[in-house]
């Protein structure tokens, strides 16, 4: 995979959602940005979005149900975007969920610059 375009920042944090979009930004790499899990599959439907960052406990649809919609809605398009977990969770079992569910990555709260710069190259070395 190329250098991601566009990102999408699921995040009911308005710190955490700010400084991923600082990092991001500063890679030039585009966000936008869902509050919930039911925001995120709504954007995703309607934008070319090429990798998400998704929280897991978050109010009105939880991050389990949100990657089940954004991977229903990719179903039969050829399009697979990544989907990296940020979260506090310290639970192999719901880390296991959550990537049954369709996620790819996971990145433990609280994140840093380098590990978000660490998950892209991962992801471009896939």
């Amino acid at each position: 995979m190329t250098q991601p375009q566009l990102a999408l920042i699921v995040e009911d944090s308005p710190t955490h959602r700010m400084m991923l979009k600082s990092i991001l930004e500063k890679l030039d790499i585009k966000t936008l940005e869902a509050e919930d899990g039911q925001q995120a599959a709504e954007i995703f439907s309607q934008h070319p979005i090429d990798i998400v960052f998704m929280d897991i406990m978050m109010p009105v649809m939880d991050g389990y149900a949100s990657i089940r919609e954004i991977r229903l809605s990719e179903d039969g398009s050829g399009k697979s975007a990544p989907i990296v977990l940020i979260t506090s969770v310290d639970n192999d079992l719901e880390l296991e969920f959550a990537m049954a569910s369709g996620a790819n990555y996971a990145i433990n709260k609280p994140f840093t610059a380098d590990s978000i710069h660490q998950v892209l190259k991962d992801i471009q070395a896939a």
